[in-house]
């Protein structure tokens, strides 16, 4: 599931305006953080405009609990400009607080395979098919196989006299 949020980023105690600004992500109450991530790059005089950038993150998980996650900066994809051009506008105005960011954000789910449930499941099945193949032979061949069963009777009756 792929979603793009527009996230409020307030300024920080201090900030003067011509320094970089640097964000960071944390999940499950920062069990996750992200690397630093260059916002807002430090701007001279003569620089005034800069490229805003897209955040992406990707989320991996199991069924109850994220795994694992993963930022990075990527270029805005074609028709964002224009759909988000107020929040974009405002990244590049000094005096505008507070700041928007676009976030895309995608939950790759995790699949662990439980190796000593697959191999029970493997050996219960395999034990299963044999005991039916099993019943299947004997009920198809049961006066043939009575009547092997005789014959080497007979013939054990046969050796046991002759060694008396």
């Amino acid at each position: 599931m792929d979603r793009t949020v527009v996230m409020p980023i307030l300024r920080p105690v201090g900030f003067i305006g011509n320094e970089e600004y640097k964000l960071s992500l944390a999940f499950e109450g920062e069990r996750f953080v992200t690397q630093w991530l260059p916002l807002i790059p430090a701007i001279s005089k003569e620089d005034k405009y800069f490229e805003p950038s897209m955040i992406r993150i990707i989320l991996t998980h199991d069924r109850q609990h994220i795994r694992g996650v993963s930022a990075s900066l990527q270029d805005l994809p074609a028709g964002y400009d224009s759909l988000h051009a107020p929040e974009l506008h405002q990244l590049n105005n000094a005096t505008h607080w507070p700041k928007h960011v676009l976030l895309q954000y995608t939950w790759n789910p995790l699949v662990e395979v439980d190796q000593v449930q697959g191999m029970n499941f493997l050996l219960g099945t395999g034990v299963f098919m044999m005991a039916s193949m099993l019943y299947i032979v004997s009920s198809m061949y049961n006066e043939k196989i009575s009547v092997l069963v005789n014959e080497l009777a007979d013939d054990d009756d046969v050796n046991e006299e002759k060694t008396d």
